[in-house]
């Protein structure tokens, strides 16, 4: 029985595309959304499904409504979209592969004069980039560790690449990441938003 890979697009940024890129990041954090107030855990129900618990006579009781991961489950594929563009002439297809310029590489193909096209509008054919999903949890985004936020991408090296950074530096960097892309959005660090925690790993290009 032939079995079916399930694959969903994810957007990065162009510094955690050069994390992946460099061996350096494993794990990615997303806003669940909105969540009621007296949410406390999670618990997971198989099929994507996270259904939130709270807390009742001393007693974590279930809610009547579920969370769908919109990212998968353990085992699913993920094809990255960043941003990138075409070079040359006439209209790419998937056999143009090597015709891409992607905007997070930074130099070459006179790069400050492309006009970079969104990580939304990036087909399946032009992304570089596959992960697995090794595991999938939900925590509030302030439970970072100092682990966590090195496996998220943040760089350990102090400036003089002699020591490692602290558990807290590394936090503090991942915090300041974090607020620079999803503070607008109203799930900045102080609203500690309930995050999915997608760990993956990298899959080598055929």
């Amino acid at each position: 029985m032939t079995v079916t890979v399930k694959e969903r697009p994810i957007i990065m940024q162009a510094e955690s595309v050069r994390a992946i890129l460099e061996g350096r990041k494993t794990q990615t954090r997303r806003a669940v959304g909105d969540v009621s107030s007296d949410v406390t855990a999670w618990e997971y129900h198989g099929d994507r499904r996270w259904v939130p618990l709270f807390a009742l006579n001393g007693e974590l009781q279930e809610k009547c409504w579920t969370h769908t991961c919109p990212y998968g489950e353990k085992g699913t594929r993920l094809w990255v979209r960043e941003a990138w563009t075409v070079v040359g002439i006439g209209k790419p297809t998937s056999i143009d592969r090597d015709r891409v310029f992607y905007g997070a590489d930074g130099n070459g193909h006179n790069a400050r004069m492309l006009r970079m096209t969104p990580s939304i509008f990036m087909p399946r054919w032009a992304s570089r980039i596959t992960l697995e999903i090794t595991g999938v949890r939900v925590h509030r985004l302030k439970e970072i560790s100092g682990n966590d936020a090195r496996e998220e991408g943040i760089a350990y090296l102090t400036n003089d690449e002699k020591s490692v950074r602290s558990s807290n530096e590394r936090v503090d960097q991942f915090h300041k990441l974090w607020d620079s892309i999803n503070a607008h959005r109203g799930y900045g660090w102080d609203a500690n938003p309930w995050v999915w925690v997608i760990e993956f790993k990298r899959l080598e290009p055929k």
